[in-house]
């Protein structure tokens, strides 16, 4: 499972909205404009970190020109996947907080 969690680095407070389909798209408010993210509309433009469980990129999604930090997460067994619902739920509590992108 490849699991992606985005948020805005323009401006630094994007809002995630889920879409139905969250395995190919999601929606992410950017000021007071909803962008549709999806694979076919955004340009990888260089890695941002790394570790154990994934990779940080900076994107740009191609139609708006917003760019936002993706983090990649491979979840390949069941401990994996308890740290990935972990992760998310530290972004999910830090929302609004200025000094995560």
């Amino acid at each position: 499972m490849d699991t992606s969690a985005a948020n805005s680095v323009a401006g630094g407070g994007g809002n995630l909205v889920a879409a139905p389909n969250l395995d190919r798209s999601t929606q992410i408010k950017v000021g007071e404009q909803v962008i549709e993210i999806d694979p076919d509309n955004v340009t990888v433009i260089k890695e941002l970190g790394h570790g154990a469980y994934g990779i940080v990129e900076l994107i740009q999604h191609e139609p708006s020109g917003v760019k936002l930090a993706v983090k990649k997460i491979r979840a390949s067994n069941l401990q994996d996947e308890t740290r990935l619902l972990r992760d998310m739920e530290v972004l999910v509590k830090s929302r609004g907080c200025p000094t995560i992108v």
